[in-house]
């Protein structure tokens, strides 16, 4: 399109989400929906919150107890709780387990308490606004297929999601949590009733305990239960292997004694007598082998008395020492042929005679004695290989009884040691301890814990200022009409040649149709004024000022201001000193001419049906320095408007302005309703696309531009026209805000003024 450029960047900063500015600006504009939002949802919440009952919460402790607590030096059959994070983790959930739960309902009768049977004031106002189901109701029985089941109808299935709802609510009061990395778990519930809250908590409490007793104690019943059943299987074990063992010695005339077996008890007797026998034989050896040794070399008998140790040879070697003794002591008397000394001699060789004589006997017994235990011990030998032939041969029988026998003894230990823990499982069953302890019991809690009304209406009221902002924003960005700079050029891919404000609502000259089309010269200083420079500054940088320019200012639909703009950019271009034509082309309804008091003056129409010229119909506005062609003198009589714009004599009198003037603005009729303005954008040089703040649908824009063919490459940029005057205001920078104030406030003054002089 005429006048613009723009890149790749400019494409994608222009269809980008909302910057902060206009965020804020949608915040403002938007303020009392916001603000309404969220006095609406804290008021609600505070309604809501004045009806929710007060809640009182009691908090009962326990702790995991890992002391010894046996009586008796027995071990249990479950063990003791371990005081690690995973068991107490366990165990709080657990304690939060639907078991405690229903068993906690069933013992205190809360089956049929309000506080857990009805319903809350929320689920009641959500119940008959039909967003939720009722939580109790109730499922249809189906129809009876026998006779049976229509005497004895079954158990309705319906009653246990009733209790399931009272289990429900009664978990969403309770909260069980372990203090920190100790041992301690507490127990906190919660309740509309103070003392119910701390009696409750105390049960759950209880009730803890007791199932741990009680499932230790079961469990006790069960491994009896289970040992009674084992035993009886053993004992027949035991029963059948001693009948075997029986059998097989019957069977193999095999016999035992004291628990061991005859020809083992046997076969150590004949060992014994056997080593006996070998250490009789190895004396008697002995002692002969010595006696013959010192015969053979000759020692004296008194050599041999000391070694043989017989009473006898003891007598007769002290008899021949006595005789010695006399032969020594009669040598020094009396010399050898004395007959003393011959008869003592004599004693000495009777002496010695009789003593050899015995001990030669001796050693001959010694010499019987070892063949004698020889022939024993070689006969004890004989029994004992005869023995072990024996049991050689009756080794595969034994091998088999011992076998039997320690299948049998197996049997009869475990048998004993299943007796014994039975008999201990028994007598120990009431001597159960619980694994954990109650550190605290609950106190009749004094105070409420909620609801919190202050901080909940407060999350209300900022969950409605949240909800206002959101709908701000989501108004803003989803609305079907332009709301900022940025739609324009999103949605129309124009320049966004500036935002026009509307009239001040507290103008009191609002209804002045004559005023609206000259602001720029009622109020200069105001923020019409400045918009309309804005935008006059927008079209002096996209169009070629060197020759007369004609722009033709469009809209979609009619009241969208169009005329005003027109008018109003006019007046500033003649202002600032060009030759400037306005011209109302609207043959059909000539709005702007009436506006300008023209309605009765000759125009444009009367130039294209001939018999008046340009000079004829011309206005000139001495005041402004502007020119003016009415559409004209009586718009409202039956004219075919597009045939005139098509004819050559609009060409010719177009062409004829242009060589007069410098600027040519022309208010044309809507794009939509009829096609004039179609045809006069083909003898344009520029279009300025308006559009209205808030009202103009963004399709129907869209439409109006594809409605210019080839002429829509011409339009300049669009114009966002009627913008809320205070929200642009707002809009202004903190320097401007004060000069544009007081000029507007100085202007509405004077307006009064002349208001009171009229009246």
């Amino acid at each position: 399109m005429a006048g613009r450029t723009r890149d790749d960047d400019d494409e994608e900063g222009r269809s980008s989400a909302f910057s902060l500015v206009e965020v804020m600006s949608a915040i403002r504009q938007r303020a009392t929906l916001i603000l309404a939002s969220m006095a609406a949802i804290a008021a609600l919440t505070a309604a809501v919150v004045a009806n929710i009952p007060n809640r009182y919460e009691a908090v009962a402790s326990v702790q995991i107890d890992q002391r010894q607590k046996e009586i008796v030096g027995i071990k249990g059959v479950i063990s003791d709780l371990k005081a690690d994070a995973a068991t107490v983790d366990s165990e709080v959930e657990v304690i939060r387990s639907r078991q405690i739960v229903h068993r906690v309902i069933e013992q205190l009768g809360l089956q049929n308490d309000r506080e857990f049977v009805g319903i809350s004031t929320v689920q009641a106002v959500l119940l008959r606004l039909g967003l939720i189901r009722s939580p109790f109701q109730v499922a249809e029985p189906s129809a009876p297929t026998s006779i049976a089941e229509l005497l004895e109808p079954p158990l309705a299935a319906s009653l246990e999601p009733v209790r399931d709802e009272i289990g429900r609510a009664f978990e969403q009061r309770l909260k069980v949590v372990r203090v920190r990395t100790t041992l301690v778990i507490e127990i906190h519930f919660t309740s509309a009733d103070p003392l119910k809250a701390a009696r409750i908590a105390n049960a759950i409490a209880d009730t803890y305990l007791k199932m741990q007793i009680e499932q230790k104690t079961q469990a006790m019943v069960d491994a009896s239960g289970r040992l009674d059943e084992t035993i009886r299987t053993v004992r027949e074990k035991v029963s059948t292997a001693e009948r075997a063992i029986e059998h097989f010695k019957s069977q193999h005339d095999i016999f035992d004694a004291d628990g061991h077996l005859l020809v083992d008890r046997q076969l150590a007797r004949e060992m014994e007598a056997l080593v006996l026998a070998r250490n009789r034989t190895g004396a008697a050896r002995a002692r002969y082998e010595q006696a013959r040794r010192m015969m053979v070399e000759g020692e004296g008998n008194e050599s041999l008395a000391d070694v043989l140790q017989s009473n006898t040879v003891r007598l007769l070697r002290d008899e021949l020492t006595k005789a010695l003794r006399k032969q020594a002591e009669a040598g020094t008397k009396y010399g050898p042929k004395h007959p003393e000394m011959q008869k003592i001699a004599a004693d000495v060789a009777k002496a010695q005679g009789e003593l050899g004589t015995e001990i030669t006997k001796i050693i001959k017994n010694l010499k019987t004695e070892f063949d004698v235990a020889g022939d024993g011990e070689r006969e004890q030998n004989a029994r004992l290989e005869q023995l072990k032939e024996q049991i050689a041969t009756s080794r595969d029988k034994q091998w088999r009884l011992r076998e039997l026998e320690r299948e049998a003894n197996a049997s009869k230990q475990l048998y004993e040691a299943l007796l014994t823990r039975n008999k201990q499982t028994v007598e120990t069953q009431g001597l159960q301890f619980p694994d954990a302890r109650v550190v605290e019991r609950a106190d009749v809690p004094l105070y409420p814990m909620g609801p919190k009304r202050k901080q909940l209406v407060a999350i209300g009221g900022a969950g409605g200022l949240v909800l206002g902002f959101a709908l701000a924003l989501l108004l803003e960005m989803g609305g079907s009409s332009f709301a900022r700079a940025g739609d324009v050029e999103r949605v129309l891919e124009l320049d966004h040649l500036g935002s026009v404000p509307g009239p001040e609502t507290t103008h009191t000259l609002i209804n002045d149709p004559l005023r609206s089309v000259r602001l720029m010269l009622a109020e200069p200083r105001g923020l019409f004024a400045e918009a309309i420079r804005g935008v006059r500054h927008e079209l002096d940088n996209r169009i070629d000022r060197s020759e007369t320019q004609v722009i033709l200012i469009a809209s979609s639909l009619p009241n969208e201001g169009r005329s005003v703009i027109a008018a109003n950019l006019a007046l500033l271009y003649a202002s600032a000193g060009a030759r400037t034509l306005l011209i109302d082309a609207d043959l059909r309804k000539g709005g702007l001419s009436q506006d300008l008091g023209l309605a009765d003056q000759a125009g444009l129409i009367d130039v294209l049906a001939g018999g008046m010229t340009i000079e004829d119909v011309i206005l000139h506005d001495r005041t402004a320095g502007l020119f003016i062609m009415s559409a004209a003198r009586r718009p409202d009589f039956m004219i075919d408007a597009a045939s005139l714009f098509e004819s050559l004599q609009f060409k010719r009198v177009l062409a004829q302005l242009k060589s007069q003037f410098d600027v040519i603005l022309i208010d044309a009729p809507p794009l939509l309703p009829v096609v004039d303005a179609r045809i006069i954008a083909q003898h344009a040089d520029g279009i300025v696309f308006v559009a209205a703040w808030r009202r103009t649908p963004r399709q129907l824009a869209k439409e109006a531009i594809k409605t210019l063919g080839p002429a829509a490459a011409k339009v300049i940029g669009a114009i966002v026209n009627q913008v809320d005057h205070a929200s642009m205001e707002r809009d202004w920078s903190s320097i401007g805000r004060p000069f544009l104030n007081s000029s507007s406030a100085a202007h509405r003054q004077q307006d009064r003024s002349r208001s009171r002089r009229a009246a």
